[in-house]
């Protein structure tokens, strides 16, 4: 092998690791994240996403209205 042989092949592996790098850490190949091409399943996630984000805060925001309608019974008493 020749010296220029020698650094294509280690600028390759260098590429190569660095983009293996780079995407485990911008989400990797978890099937959770991206469409993978079907644009209409990953539009439905992310509603159904939002939809229980809304879910949540509306729990959260009854149980907080909650705990203070029993603070307020229990300070008058």
């Amino acid at each position: 092998m020749t010296l220029k042989s020698i650094l294509i092949i280690l600028i390759m592996v260098v590429v190569f690791t660095a983009a293996v790098i780079w995407i485990a850490k911008n989400g990797g190949w978890d099937s959770e994240k991206g469409c993978h091409g079907d644009c209409n399943a990953c539009k439905s996630r992310c509603e159904e996403q939002e939809a229980l984000k809304k879910i949540r805060a509306e729990k959260a925001k009854k149980a907080q209205e909650e705990a203070e309608r029993i603070l307020k019974e229990e300070s008058g008493r």
